[in-house]
């Protein structure tokens, strides 16, 4: 899967082809789902009866973090978070992670924040901002959840968390390649280079 997708973005950025909103959409959601199987292989999650990982890019617009594309798990019927979705950005440990410039990531949510809604559907969550090729510059974020508290850490001081965030920064980076050079062009944001229009709901589907 790894290598079909790298072929697909490298003869797209090639050729300097302009994407269709579905393209742009589907090759969001295989880069979250190769992100998914290299943190669940990891982490060693193998059961397929059983997923405890996912994954979501959200950007930022105004006061709110948008979810603009989720792994393919989570459009499925069993597992299924509306996209896209807003949500207050002080509240998100997505925007933190954006504000900060660094991965950040929470063990246990029900236990760090007394707070926070007890319906969620995880307990733990590790945010990766998504850099920008100008310097200081950040796209948006991915945040990766499990219904397993602390499934990104471990108790032997960061030894899993600094190795699996590198890990992963591959795979960031090749998301953030695809947003720059295919997705983020004339002028467009995200939100409207996927079709979305500026409340967050989708505008027409099929359009290009």
């Amino acid at each position: 899967m790894t290598a079909a997708v790298l072929r697909w973005i490298s003869a797209k950025i090639g050729a300097r082809e302009r994407v269709s909103q579905a393209d742009a959409k589907k090759i969001i959601t295989d880069i979250l789902d190769l992100i998914v199987l290299h943190v669940r292989d990891a982490r060693g999650n193998h059961d397929e009866r059983r997923t405890d990982v996912f994954a979501n890019l959200l950007v930022e617009d105004g006061e709110e973090m948008v979810v603009v594309a989720r792994d393919a798990a989570l459009h499925s019927k069993e597992f299924h978070r509306h996209t896209p979705d807003r949500h207050p950005k002080h509240s998100m440990v997505a925007y933190r992670a954006i504000h900060e410039k660094s991965p950040l990531s929470i063990g246990d949510i029900l236990r760090e924040n007394r707070h926070a809604p007890r319906n969620k559907p995880y307990r733990s969550i590790l945010a990766l901002p998504v850099m920008g090729s100008e310097e200081g510059s950040v796209i948006g974020a991915i945040s990766l959840d499990s219904s397993r508290p602390y499934f990104f850490q471990s108790f032997k001081l960061g030894a899993i968390e600094d190795s699996l965030e590198n890990g992963l920064q591959p795979y960031v980076q090749t998301l953030a390649l695809v947003l720059e050079n295919l997705i983020l062009r004339d002028g467009q944001d995200i939100l409207s280079s996927l079709g979305y229009n500026a409340k967050g709901a989708e505008i027409m589907k099929g359009a290009t």
